[in-house]
């Protein structure tokens, strides 16, 4: 296993505003936003990374964790992520292509199994946008947060 590329010399700690979008409320309360951490770190051996993330929600602060490895021939990778606020108490197993480092998985809400996509981007050396949807059964995709952070 192997970190993937796009994240190689992006260890360190990052800053900026981070969106939560409620798809469920009236169209004028949708979109909250705050300020929000992100973290980048790797293994000794460089064969993993952990990326860590802060954020608020209705003055209660949240936070979240990815694990992020693949194959060493580079082509894809797989991520394990936990959320305090999107996930309660359950790791999703998401798989991706590094082309695009955008990964799906899946959570249980009720008795059913709910779609969700993760991507990440690297405008410049010093910049990652972390960007969530969540996906219908049907496969329709709405976006759910999008954090834009810049080397602190």
């Amino acid at each position: 296993m192997a970190i993937p590329k796009p994240f190689l010399g992006r260890a360190g700690s990052y800053a900026g505003p981070s969106k939560l979008h409620l798809a469920f409320l009236p169209e004028a309360e949708r979109v909250k936003e705050c300020t929000s951490e992100l973290h980048v770190e790797f293994d000794r051996n460089e064969k993993y990374a952990t990326i860590t993330y802060v954020w608020e929600y209705e003055g209660a602060k949240q936070e979240g964790t990815f694990i992020v490895c693949g194959p060493e021939d580079g082509t894809t990778f797989q991520m394990g992520w936990v959320d305090s606020y999107h996930l309660d108490y359950q790791i999703m197993h998401l798989k991706g292509n590094v082309a695009d480092m955008s990964a799906k998985g899946t959570y249980t809400y009720g008795d059913d199994e709910w779609p969700w996509r993760i991507a990440f981007e690297f405008p410049s050396d010093s910049e990652i946008v972390m960007k969530m949807w969540f996906v219908t059964q049907e496969g329709e995709e709405t976006w759910a947060v999008e954090g834009t952070y810049k080397r602190a």
